[in-house]
């Protein structure tokens, strides 16, 4: 095979560069360490971005950090242009096993886990849950019933599957598709329910960590103007009037005060801990479980 000069001048200038040692550099370089090198590299990229759901420049970290990419291109376009081709590559083979395996497929009755995504058009998604395989993945301009239905209906068209249930949130589109359309039966997932609970609970549990904030709050004062008070009355040339016992009899006072509504706030905070921030700004109640 011909190679070009300017090729070939190049390879023995970056052979020359490398930093590593000259029997590494000569493994690397040899037919049985570059099929061994690509090894390494595929399955990083695989196991990374595929299966841990990394990003493009945890892959060059990886590199980076394990001399590689001295004999790997390590920089994130060179990565980012591998990377695209493996996802199309993953996207093939999937759609090649379904057409092979479907034909083989015991007739089967599963549940379907619905939602809609956003990114930032509307993406239909479902997915059959003790597999985690996804079913559906769908762009579509609108997520009402029908719309839900016929997707639905052609994503299922290959496989020997019958849908008996349908958990999802309660969207009309959604309760319509999954009762009228196809007919089976709806359950809500477990979030939404705990929410719709949780609304009842939430306001009385966050009336109640505030007015035991305040309670507090107003005890530490209290304990601090005893104590300065106590303070100065002892400190004074001529004692005037006030008994110094007295006072630091208010002092223990005010402090046990303050014990007893600091342990009230730690209490409200437990309760209100079961309290979890699904979205920014939006506070939603989980009861304990």
């Amino acid at each position: 095979m011909e190679i070009p000069r300017t090729t070939l001048q190049y390879w023995l200038k970056r052979k020359e560069l490398l930093t590593e040692s000259p029997v590494a550099a000569a493994f690397f370089e040899s037919p049985d360490g570059l099929a061994f090198l690509h090894r390494v590299v595929v399955a990083a990229q695989l196991v990374m971005t595929q299966i841990a759901n990394g990003s493009v420049r945890i892959v060059c970290l990886f590199l980076e950090l394990s001399g590689l990419y001295k004999f790997v291109a390590g920089s994130y376009g060179a990565q980012q242009k591998v990377l695209v081709s493996m996802e199309k590559e993953v996207v093939a083979f999937g759609q090649e096993e379904r057409c092979r395996l479907a034909p083989k497929m015991e007739p089967k009755a599963i549940t379907i886990v619905e939602d809609e995504t956003f990114h930032p058009e509307i993406c239909l998604v479902g997915m059959e849950p003790i597999s985690n395989f996804i079913l559906l993945e769908k762009y579509a301009t609108q997520r009402d019933a029908k719309t839900w239905t016929d997707v639905v209906r052609e994503s299922l068209s290959d496989l020997s599957v019958r849908v008996f249930q349908v958990v999802s949130d309660e969207a009309k589109g959604l309760l319509r598709h999954t009762c009228t359309e196809l007919g089976v039966h709806y359950s809500p997932d477990l979030f939404h329910g705990l929410h719709e609970i949780g609304k009842g609970v939430f306001p009385a549990l966050s009336s109640l960590t505030k007015r035991t904030q305040q309670a507090y709050d107003k005890a530490v004062q209290e304990t601090k103007r005893h104590a300065t008070s106590c303070y100065n009355l002892k400190n004074e040339s001529h004692h005037g009037s006030g008994n110094p016992s007295s006072l630091a009899g208010r002092v223990q006072l005010a402090q046990r005060q303050e014990d007893d509504a600091k342990k009230a706030v730690e209490a409200a905070g437990i309760l209100e801990g079961a309290c979890v921030e699904s979205h920014p700004g939006d506070k939603r109640c989980v009861p304990p479980i």
